[in-house]
């Protein structure tokens, strides 16, 4: 299955826009809920105890500042890696392959998750207990850029809608969330 061109590339000019509207985005939800979050902790302390030590919640959401940018950071690091991505559908197999010639594959018939978010759509292989696990609340999801069983496909991708219509056809046996 060698393949040379595909139609479905990840604009590599536009990555650098949607990783800020992404940013931007992720910015503004996690300040709305960490003020309201913080400023309810500090009134409820405040009321408990009138001495409440303010410089506490200074620190504490300096803290929380500087793991939601690191955090931010290793995101921006993984989708940068899908810049010039490609996307292969041949037979039963979807395959992506990186700029620097990192191959996943999987077949169309194992997708347990394809599920459509603002910034694109994740595939996830597996199989029942995939779909409870990856639906079950967790602090950190397996599920992530670069994982072997995980494909991300960007929507700054061309043919995006697409791709996405060709996938959900083919995987007959996905949760389509």
């Amino acid at each position: 299955m060698t393949e040379t061109k595909s139609k479905y590339i990840v604009d590599s000019r536009q990555m650098d826009d949607y990783v800020q509207t992404l940013n931007k985005r992720g910015v503004i939800r996690f300040s709305i809920v960490t003020i309201l979050i913080l400023a309810s902790q500090t009134l409820i302390a405040y009321r408990l105890d009138n001495d409440f030590p303010f410089w506490v919640m200074i620190i504490i959401s300096i803290i929380i500042a500087g793991a939601f940018y690191f955090g931010l950071r290793l995101g921006n690091d993984k989708l940068s890696q899908l810049a010039g991505a490609s996307f292969f559908i041949d037979n039963n197999i979807i395959k992506q392959q990186t700029a620097n010639n990192v191959i996943t594959q999987l077949k169309l018939s194992e997708i347990a998750i394809i599920n459509k978010k603002y910034s694109g759509t994740i595939l996830v292989k597996g199989g029942v207990l995939t779909r409870i696990d990856y639906m079950r609340p967790k602090k950190t999801s397996p599920y992530q850029i670069g994982s072997p069983d995980t494909i991300f496909i960007p929507s700054i991708t061309s043919n995006y809608w697409e791709l996405v219509d060709k996938i959900k056809e083919l995987s007959t046996q996905a949760a389509k969330l």
